[in-house]
């Protein structure tokens, strides 16, 4: 029986989509997981990609052109995506987060043996190096009392039980997905494990901003100049584009 269904949005992102389904299916044991993926209603060479895939589960989410925010365009798609998540365990992650070894569902499924955790995630998972993610960790425990932290949708696990059990949804009009159901879960009394990125970059990468560099170049330039250079010298790297270029993954 499968444990983990794993959710994820497509929008208008045609590299960073295939790289990432591509490294899923790469790492992926399919015994354990099904992959579901919304295409939040792109009309572009993505959509003619996902269509092509026999691995996964497509749900092609219906004209949304009313809905201006693009966190709300993504909770929406997230939530019509859940209707078709029947498995002890839904994982949400962004198509700019790529998946770096086997072992990685592993090791977020080893926190729940905890019975009273709920979900795992991580607050922040941002490209960066080792020692400025440590700096960034420590920033962010000092901070906590100043904000509220809450697993992102960019690589968060959850239990789908108490998804039901708590009527929660990753779309409640007003926060971003994740948020109220995080906040509900610890009002609860049930644990959240925030892994540091030091530890979860392991197992996964967000490559944050990917997107707007790719794909909306009029903000890209909002992105701070260091970083637009790590971001593309990823992309552009070997390891990127051997996988963009391999299409025999795509089987």
């Amino acid at each position: 029986m499968q444990q983990v269904s794993i959710l994820l949005v497509n929008y208008k992102t045609p590299k960073l989509t295939k790289v990432c389904l591509r490294l899923l299916r790469k790492f992926t044991n399919f015994n354990k997981a099904k992959i579901i993926v919304v295409d939040n209603d792109s009309q572009d060479e993505s959509t003619e990609y996902l269509r092509s895939l026999s691995f996964i589960e497509l749900l092609e989410y219906p004209n949304v052109s009313n809905v201006k925010s693009s966190v709300k365009h993504h909770a929406a798609a997230l939530e019509f995506g859940m209707q078709k998540v029947n498995t002890p365990y839904v994982l949400l992650i962004h198509t700019d987060t790529l998946i770096q070894r086997p072992d990685y569902l592993d090791f977020l499924l080893r926190y729940f043996k905890n019975d009273n955790v709920a979900a795992v995630g991580s607050w922040k998972l941002e490209f960066k190096p080792w020692h400025r993610q440590l700096i960034k960790s420590i920033g962010d425990a000092f901070n906590k009392k100043q904000q509220i932290l809450y697993l992102r949708s960019h690589c968060a696990i959850f239990r789908t039980d108490l998804l039901d059990k708590y009527n929660l949804s990753f779309d409640d009009n007003k926060n971003p997905p994740c948020l109220s159901a995080c906040v509900t879960l610890e009002k609860q009394n049930h644990k959240l494990v925030f892994l540091a990125p030091i530890i979860l970059n392991k197992y996964v990468k967000h490559i944050n901003h990917a997107t707007l560099l790719l794909h909306q170049q009029e903000k890209a330039q909002k992105i701070k100049r260091s970083h637009r250079i790590r971001l593309e010298k990823f992309i552009y790297s070997d390891t990127f584009q051997n996988i963009l270029h391999d299409s025999s993954l795509d089987k």
